[in-house]
């Protein structure tokens, strides 16, 4: 397949998905259709949408999955991984308050959460997309400072959660309540500061 090609395809696999999201959102995944989903994408045949996803299951995996480079560029770098620890949170806890702040990640989380309430496999492929992978990479860049003598010798995912736990309930409150946070620098840096004086030996 030419780069052209290639392009165009992962350009239509784009707008299939944000036409996905459209209607999953208004409708509901169960009650959504493909012709809904090719309407909205402005395809003439909901069959094409075959060519790019299997069903319309595959086009909820591949919403969620839409979710993790934003989750995964917070922890996975290496420049990320050699910070020291106080400028390591606060870049976590920058990142992790801004992920709402884009329109279409807060319409997708909106999406899951409500589908999450519905069925237990799909809260499960959430968490596991979400909360879970930042806290199985947090949890070692934790116990790497715990190892240093930085941080009390505490189960490093327990601190994990513990750090999280301020700024996903921030992001909840964006995405289920649609009410703008605006964590300021200085809120951040007051967050951080609390977890370090609960958390330092």
């Amino acid at each position: 397949m030419s780069q052209h090609r290639a392009e165009r395809a992962r350009q239509k696999r784009e707008e299939i998905l944000d036409a996905a999201l459209q209607v999953f959102s208004a409708k509901g995944f169960h009650r959504a259709t493909n012709q809904d989903i090719a309407r909205a994408a402005g395809i003439a045949s909901a069959g094409l949408i075959y060519h790019y996803f299997q069903d319309k299951q595959d086009l909820l995996k591949h919403l969620l999955e839409r979710l993790n480079p934003a989750l995964d560029e917070l922890v996975s770098s290496s420049e990320f991984q050699n910070q020291p620890l106080r400028s390591g949170l606060l870049r976590l806890a920058a990142g992790f308050a801004s992920l709402a702040d884009d329109p279409k990640r807060a319409a997708t989380l909106r999406l899951f959460l409500g589908e999450a309430l519905l069925e237990r496999e799909t809260a499960n492929a959430l968490f596991a997309a979400g909360p879970q992978r930042f806290l199985s990479a947090l949890t070692p860049w934790l116990q790497s400072h715990i190892d240093k003598g930085k941080l009390k010798d505490w189960p490093a995912d327990q601190l994990a959660r513990h750090f999280l736990s301020p700024f996903f309930m921030s992001t909840m409150f964006q995405v289920v309540f649609q009410q703008p946070i605006n964590l300021s620098p200085d809120q951040l840096q007051r967050s951080v500061d609390l977890f370090l004086e609960g958390a330092s030996p």
